[in-house]
């Protein structure tokens, strides 16, 4: 088991990781109706390196473990295996999500003018700019901005019905998109240089 790859990717999890990630797995939300908290407890047990010390981290080992008395079923620890995997795929997704406010704006804006939650865009717009004012110029700068621009500029024109408003903020965003497109341009042609 321990060259399985939901060993490999449990491995490169620290501690506080691997607390997250117990409490995601015991949430119903991502968790399919499959309760993988005692398995993914008895793998714990072998954290950090995962070895396999008097066979105790072989698929039969662990069974017994989770089901004492019962006969060894191949596909039940398959399932079992199998659907930690994706939750602990999923959990590195969430968490990859959580630090990319990049994305994470970009994605809410997209909800919320979907739901036509436009004072919650506008909530949204100023957490951004908050956000923007604390990082430095660059290519994150850049796509944020751009972000927010187009977003305040279509509040303007679909809610507030100002063409005006929203052709400035049409102009801004172009600017921008031009400006993110320089800055990641010139991170390419450093490594282009870099690897010369």
């Amino acid at each position: 088991m321990k060259n399985t790859k939901l060993i490999q990717t449990l491995k490169t999890f620290t501690k506080d990781e691997l607390k997250l990630f117990e409490k995601f797995v015991a949430s119903p939300y991502f968790n399919n109706g499959r309760n993988c908290l005692p398995f993914l407890k008895e793998l714990e047990k072998h954290y950090p390196y995962f070895e396999d010390l008097k066979d105790k981290l072989t698929p039969e080992a662990i069974y017994k473990k989770l089901y004492p008395g019962k006969i060894f079923n191949k596909q039940v620890m398959w399932n079992q295996v199998s659907q930690l995997e994706k939750l602990a795929l999923e959990f590195l997704l969430q968490t990859a999500f959580k630090n990319n406010k990049t994305g994470r704006f970009s994605m809410i804006f997209n909800e919320l003018s979907k739901r036509n939650l436009d004072k919650v865009i506008l909530k949204e717009i100023d957490n951004a700019d908050k956000y923007i004012s604390t990082v430095k110029l660059g290519e994150e700068y850049y796509s944020l901005k751009w972000i927010v621009e187009i977003n305040r500029s279509d509040y303007w024109n679909s809610v507030q019905g100002r063409q005006d408003k929203s052709f400035e903020g049409t102009v801004k965003s172009t600017e921008l998109l031009i400006l993110k497109f320089l800055a990641d341009l010139s991170v390419q042609v450093w490594d282009l240089n870099i690897l010369k």
